[in-house]
This record gives structure tokens, C-alpha cells and sequence, in this order.
């Protein structure tokens, strides 16, 4: 085998549904499009995909800048770059910076604290998490102000925000992965089975008032984290889904500790993970899960993104929200394949509501980009939810029609 063979062989290996997003997205530049989004749920592939973009634009001679917006996703995007041979600088505190790299990984709140990526010559600026990157300031000002003649290229699981202002309030066309139920067909992500707890035991939400069109934190609080509400949690886990790999999603950081105290308390080997937990902390809980060795980690906001361990297998939804952003990208973090470790399907555990609220990604059979006031109920297609049963003996939730 030859070495330039040897390279190829190593490099990542597109699925084809992943190959034909990529030729769509190409079809769109070519067609005059300059503002492109990627719609590609969790699951997906959405790192492959961009670093196949990435590689292709490093090869066509082309500069590009690429937008995170977690400090753990510009270790990961590099990750991948690497993975492609791609040669990388930075824009993130304490990552070395080299304007000369074709390709740039930023991180957009170090962007705010630096100039000289104004007038960095990119021919194309890439917005990952684009539901959320390309509205920050910075992500404006190179649509508008620095970069207007690049070639725009957004890539997000779902583009529906909690905002007046939606991703085709900016962008001009879409490409799209395959929905979800497609990908479950396709033997590409895991089978679901979704349980909700008795309706005495599920968050009392009434009253409860909305801030940024989400339900108000301070409230979320005291209506979750109570200790008889945490308990029912663990024991609907020891009945329904016990020795299983698990992650929860809770409220705030409090409300994660009280889970995996729970947890801890009940003879289960349970953490929690928070936004201020060191780096090598985090690696060290996230291989323990993966190998087994912790059963529990709890969290707040910190594994609905940028998180993959494919053998986790049941995600308990212990913070009631109304984003179906959040809300698929919590579940997408179950529906991983992973053979190796024997999973045959993943498991959802709802004490929120949020699954009758917001619906599953199986209901998902169309991708557009929202206009404006988008709500779930004003889009058909992505997120629209389907009315649920649960059944009041075993407690799974089912479609109903």
C-alpha cells in the first residue's frame, strides 16, 4: 500500500447520507446561494460533516473560520480537524493563535476581545451551533459588517430558537440530513423506548411564568428540586431501567447534586458535572461512564452539547423547558448507536413533561428554516409534537392518533 493510500484509508469515511449533504451544500453555493444552513440532527454526523467541508476548502486553496461556542467544542472541533490532517489556528484564550492556518477555530467570545480576525480574508465562515452562534454579536458582524461577501455556512440539530428571531430571518437556503426516524431505519441511531413518571410524581408547573420564552429558573427550582420528587426519581430508574448507563438534566447545579446524592444514597455509583468543573475532571467522569464504572452523572447544561458517548443508554429529562432545541438535543445524547457495548436501544425518563409538551425526534419528518415568531405549533414538520399517551400501569408513552 502506498502512503498516499495509507492516508486516505485513515481519513474519516462519510456515510452516504453524509456525502449527499455535502454535495447539496455545494449545489447551493453553485447555484448562487451564499447564506447556507445544514440542518442535521444529533446524531448525525454533523462533525464529520463539517470536517469533510473543512477539508475540501483547505484543498480548493480556501480560508475559513469556524465558529464555536463552548470552550469543550474547540477541543473537539480540533479533534476532528486533526482526524482530516487539517493544519488549524485559533482564536481561543490560551490556544496558540497562527493567522497564517487556513483554518481557524474560534470561540466567539474571545473574538469579542480580538481585532485581527475583522480582517482575516476568509472565503468561508462556518457557524457551529448555528441556532446559537450565528446570533451572537460577533457572528452579526460577519454576516453583515466584516465578512458580507463570504460564503455563509450554518450548521445546527434544530434551528428553532425561543426568540423573535429566527435562522431564515439570515440565511437563504437549507440542505438536511435525513430526519430521525429515517436514520433509525438506516440503522444509524438507536431505537427509543420513552417512560414518564406518575402524574403525582411529575413537576407541578402550573403558574409557572416564562422568561426569554423559556420557564423562569428561579421557579424551575423550587418546583423540581424537592426531595420526594428527586427520590420517585431514583426509584422509577431501580424499577424501569436499573444497571443501565445514565445521564440527567437538571436545573441548576444544586439540583444535580441532589440527584446523584440520591443516587449515591441508594447504593448507585452517581457524580454530577457543572460548567466550572476542571477539564480533566470532566474527561475523567465522561470515560467513567463510558466504561462503566459510574452508573449516574447528573448535570446543568453541560451534556446537551458537545457531549458523545455513544453507550449511554438512558436520559432522565428532570428540567421542564419549553425549547425544542434543548429538548432534542437532550435526547439525541441517548440515541447513539453503540454495538460494542451490547446497547439495543436507548431510554428516556421524563418527570418534566417535556415529551407530551415538545413531543420525539421521531416526530420529525420535514426540516425548514423558521421566519420571525417561529413556534412549534406554527411549524409543521421539525418538532411538531404528536399527541402522547402513558400508559398508567407501566408508564411508557406512546403515539396516539
Amino acid at each position: 500500500m502506498s502512503d498516499a493510500t495509507a492516508v486516505a484509508a485513515a481519513l474519516p469515511q462519510l456515510r452516504p447520507y453524509q456525502a449527499q449533504v455535502v454535495n447539496d451544500l455545494y449545489g447551493k453555493i453553485r447555484a448562487g446561494y451564499r447564506k447556507v444552513a445544514i440542518i442535521a440532527g444529533t446524531g448525525a454526523g454533523k462533525t464529520v460533516i463539517s470536517g469533510q467541508i473543512c477539508a475540501h476548502a483547505e484543498a480548493a486553496g480556501s480560508r475559513l473560520l469556524f465558529l464555536v461556542h463552548l470552550d469543550v467544542l474547540v477541543g473537539q472541533t480540533y479533534d476532528k480537524m486533526q482526524q482530516f490532517g487539517l493544519k488549524c489556528g485559533f482564536i481561543k484564550a490560551g490556544w496558540p493563535e497562527d493567522p497564517e492556518a487556513p483554518i481557524q477555530i474560534a470561540s466567539v467570545q474571545t473574538m469579542a476581545k480580538r481585532d485581527w480576525w475583522r480582517t482575516w480574508p476568509a472565503d468561508l465562515v462556518f457557524y457551529d451551533e448555528g441556532h446559537t452562534t450565528v446570533f451572537s454579536q460577533v457572528g452579526q458582524q460577519l454576516l453583515y459588517d466584516t465578512h458580507p461577501n463570504a460564503v455563509h455556512i450554518a450548521m445546527t440539530a434544530t434551528p428553532y430558537r425561543l426568540d423573535n428571531e429566527q435562522l431564515g430571518d439570515h440565511f437563504e437556503t437549507l440542505v438536511c440530513a435525513p430526519a430521525p426516524a429515517v436514520l433509525q431505519q438506516m440503522g444509524f441511531l438507536a431505537q427509543m423506548k420513552y417512560y414518564g413518571l406518575p402524574q403525582d410524581d411529575q413537576v407541578e408547573l402550573g403558574g409557572m411564568q416564562l422568561v426569554a420564552g423559556d420557564y423562569d429558573e428561579k421557579q424551575l427550582k423550587n418546583a423540581c428540586d424537592r426531595p420526594e420528587l428527586v427520590q420517585r426519581v431514583v426509584e422509577e430508574w431501580q424499577r424501569l431501567t436499573p444497571g443501565k448507563r445514565t445521564i440527567a438534566f437538571c436545573v441548576d447545579v444544586g439540583h444535580a447534586k441532589h440527584v446523584a446524592e440520591a443516587f449515591r444514597a441508594a447504593g448507585i455509583k452517581a457524580d454530577y458535572v457543572a460548567g466550572s468543573t476542571p477539564v480533566k475532571k470532566r474527561q475523567k467522569l465522561y470515560e467513567a461512564i463510558a466504561t462503566g464504572d459510574l452508573m449516574v452523572l447528573t448535570s446543568c447544561n453541560v451534556l446537551s452539547i458537545g457531549f458523545d458517548v455513544p453507550s449511554i443508554e438512558v436520559g432522565l429529562l428532570l428540567r421542564p423547558t419549553m425549547s425544542i432545541a434543548l429538548h432534542q438535543q437532550q435526547i439525541g445524547r441517548v440515541m447513539r448507536i453503540s454495538p460494542h457495548t451490547g446497547k439495543t436501544h436507548g431510554i428516556i425518563l421524563d418527570q418534566s413533561g417535556n415529551l407530551q409538551r415538545l413531543g420525539f425526534p421521531e416526530d420529525v419528518t420535514t426540516y425548514d428554516l423558521p421566519f420571525g415568531e417561529a413556534t412549534p405549533e406554527h411549524k409543521p414538520g421539525q418538532g411538531r409534537a404528536v399527541p402522547k399517551k402513558q400508559c398508567p400501569e407501566c408508564s411508557s408513552l406512546i403515539q396516539t392518533f
